[in-house]
């Protein structure tokens, strides 16, 4: 994430660019909501892709949000929920598996469903995968999800209206998905 890029995001409200970059807001009603709550036109022109939205939305949109006691309200709650989540100390896996604490899974996979906004899955396995890496954030089991960064993400497949089967390519705006490369503690990519 380029920190310039968000640069216009009041300091009262930054932590949805924390918030964009971590896929609990996309299983998280309330978090959605948030987004949503910013601009309804905006959350559905971006489908429903906050990073794009925080990207694109008018400065004064955010600066007026910033202000809002409805919206600030809500986005406490959500950063607190969102906080408290991330910082749980007590998660099924710390109860059952203390000494694993410092280790991590690797789970690999050739698709990953976890929201539309990261069009890399087709179906069954990329939802089973998407849920089971859902699943684990939940208990706290500190899984990686290793798979493919499909340069053109999947296809989408329709239904012409003569009955045939049609494919059409659903390309990734990286730039504008929530999703960030991974580093290696020289500031290099970590390639796997």
């Amino acid at each position: 994430m380029e920190a310039s890029k968000y640069q216009d995001i009041p300091e009262r409200i930054a932590g949805l660019t924390k918030l964009a970059y971590n896929f609990w807001w996309s299983w998280n009603n309330e978090a959605r909501m948030l987004f949503k709550m910013l601009s309804r036109t905006a959350w559905k022109i971006n489908k429903h892709n906050p990073v794009k939205i925080l990207y694109e939305i008018d400065k004064d949109m955010l600066e007026k949000a910033a202000k809002d006691p409805v919206f600030l309200k809500s986005y406490d709650a959500v950063m607190d929920k969102f906080n408290e989540y991330m910082n749980n100390k007590s998660s099924w896996f710390l109860k059952n598996f203390p000494k694993n604490k410092n280790q991590s899974i690797a789970f690999f996979s050739a698709e990953y469903g976890l929201h539309h906004s990261l069009p890399f899955y087709a179906g069954g396995l990329g939802f089973f995968a998407g849920d089971l890496l859902k699943e684990c954030s939940d208990l706290g089991i500190p899984v990686v999800g290793v798979g493919f960064m499909y340069p053109k993400g999947y296809i989408k497949q329709r239904i012409s209206s003569d009955g045939w089967q049609m494919d059409e390519d659903e390309p990734v705006d990286r730039g504008n998905a929530p999703i960030h490369r991974i580093l290696d503690d020289n500031g290099n990519r970590l390639v796997v």
